[in-house]
């Protein structure tokens, strides 16, 4: 928790790149989903990037789906599952970065 504590600082920008906070439901860093949630309540912006669908998910407002440099979906996991036609936001993924790829 040592990192979240020096983040714990008043930044309003906060950028985490390959997080890990949630891995097969299981939380890595206890209190770690807690405390990002708070600092988004704070109206901190909170720049995660993610493979991770289930913590994307559960920790996400926005999301965009970023396929070969360019934005392919973005929205909240409803919105996202809608445009995509899915019903999980893992398949969505999938299935939104097949659309970046390019030949």
């Amino acid at each position: 928790m040592g990192f979240f504590d020096t983040l714990d600082l008043k930044y309003r920008l906060i950028l985490c790149d390959v997080w890990g906070v949630i891995h097969n439901g299981v939380e890595l860093y206890p209190g770690a989903s807690e405390r990002l949630l708070r600092w988004r309540d704070e109206g901190r912006c909170v720049l995660f990037s993610s493979h991770v669908m289930q913590e994307v998910a559960a920790l996400c407002d926005d999301i965009v789906i970023i396929s070969a440099g360019r934005v392919v979906v973005r929205g909240t996991s409803a919105e996202i599952l809608s445009q995509t036609g899915t019903t999980d936001l893992e398949e969505a993924f999938v299935q939104a970065a097949a659309q970046g790829v390019r030949p």
